[in-house]
């Protein structure tokens, strides 16, 4: 499949023919040793291979053929199918990006109707912790407080059994009746 021209991801760009793709080729050898990642090499030369695509009028099934040329694949030696190099390349592109993001500079305080800035809070004190420990005002209880607490149902009278009664309802047999 990697061989087959697809029109869809190329619609205004041509096939190029052996002589180009070799003489790309040449270009990505040098960047290239056996053993290498894909992935790193997409890191590395990602922003060149957009520029083929967008300005040069290459397409990514051609750069993909070019790669093989050079020696850059994976394992199997296959190129690599224009729309895989497409989202490989994306994928190399963020992972290239900077990861920390910094945060937008904070506004200059708006004057107040005096026409005087407004005096913000001092940043606090490295020996002045950011938050301050709050304290219970009475201690926790695991049980309710009395007034709180609703009476409890009334239980049903559960007939008291003697031992013998007990023993008898255990082993199946029925229980005698001493009344």
């Amino acid at each position: 499949m990697a061989d087959e021209w697809d029109p869809r991801l190329s619609a205004i760009k041509r096939r190029r023919d052996s002589d180009e793709l070799e003489a790309l080729a040449a270009t990505f050898r040098p960047g290239w040793k056996p053993g290498d990642k894909v992935q790193t090499w997409l890191r590395r030369h990602g922003p060149e291979l957009t520029l083929l695509v967008r300005e040069g009028g290459w397409a990514w099934d051609d750069i993909g053929r070019a790669m093989a040329l050079a020696g850059v694949t994976y394992r199997s030696g296959e190129p690599i199918g224009g729309r895989l190099l497409c989202r490989k390349v994306s994928v190399a592109r963020r992972q290239a990006s900077p990861r920390t993001t910094v945060p937008p500079p904070r506004p200059a305080p708006a004057p107040t109707i005096s026409g005087e800035p407004a005096t913000a809070e001092p940043p606090p004190t490295a020996a002045e912790p950011k938050f301050k420990l709050v304290k219970a005002v009475r201690p926790l209880s695991r049980q309710p407080s009395p007034e709180r607490a609703a009476p409890a149902p009334a239980q049903p009278e559960q007939p008291q059994r003697s031992r013998e009664e007990v023993l008898a309802l255990l082993r199946g047999a029925a229980p005698t009746d001493k009344s």
